[in-house]
């Protein structure tokens, strides 16, 4: 089984670190050792000349930046061989439900996730050519918006030119993910567990985006962290990092 990791691929679009990505992948790998996986990420397929490094590290000011200065340089090798343009997507998301029905849910997704994001650290990200200079910071609703719908876009075209990268080296692969597909292929959805749908069972929920609860009958839950009422559920540590809550 191979697992890719795709943290860098979205990283800097939602404003993670690369540096903290790293630590997460490095943690999860020593807590799930197998023989039978192997894992693999952006770096697996795409290689970045040392001299570009060298220089793209030499402009960057943070002693973090210069050290992870690579990830930017292979994001834009993956957007520049396998990206559709932002026309293309617009398109897509016009003429196609399935990429309608990813758009909004992105966006509505990044209109929570964005609360407390930096957006100083973002426009560089989301606005290349400066066509929107009056959206960072975003000083309405409206505008707030635009730029989840602008994030939800990019993430977008992200996806599809790390899925056309992923086939072009693993053409024979099935793929599976724990997001829902029509599953008419190439990728097919898998449920994690019969407890992760939402209560009226038409989505599957996802560890990514929820917080876990273990409720008192034996049954979990999957529950976005703000839904959480802390007077009724208690936060439980394992490896001495917060894990799962517990129904009291």
């Amino acid at each position: 089984m191979i697992i890719v990791n795709d943290g860098h691929v979205y990283a800097d679009c939602v404003g993670i670190p690369d540096a903290d990505f790293m630590l997460y992948q490095d943690r999860v790998r020593e807590l799930f050792p197998s023989k039978y996986i192997r894992w693999e990420s952006l770096e697996t397929y795409l290689h970045v000349d040392q001299q570009a490094e060298e220089k793209s590290a030499s402009e960057e000011t943070s002693k973090t930046r210069k050290t992870f200065a690579k990830f930017d340089l292979l994001r834009r090798q993956l957007m520049s061989k396998y990206a559709p343009t932002e026309q293309e997507m617009d398109e897509l998301i016009n003429r196609e439900l399935g990429y309608n029905i990813v758009y909004c849910g992105f966006t509505k997704f990044l209109m929570i996730d964005f609360k407390s994001v930096d957006f100083a650290q973002l426009k560089p990200v989301l606005d290349e050519d400066n066509q929107f200079p009056e959206l960072f910071p975003p000083k309405s609703n409206a505008a707030y918006r635009k730029v989840c719908g602008l994030a939800a876009k990019r993430l977008m075209r992200r996806s599809e030119a790390f899925n056309r990268l992923h086939r072009s080296f693993h053409p024979e692969a099935l793929r599976i993910s724990i997001h829902g597909h029509p599953n008419t292929g190439p990728k097919f959805a898998i449920r994690i567990h019969r407890d992760f749908v939402s209560e009226d069972r038409t989505v599957i929920r996802t560890p990514w985006h929820n917080v876990l609860l273990s409720k008192k009958d034996g049954s979990y839950e999957l529950r976005h962290r703000s839904k959480v009422d802390e007077t009724k559920w208690k936060l439980i540590y394992e490896h001495d990092r917060p894990s799962y809550f517990l129904e009291l």
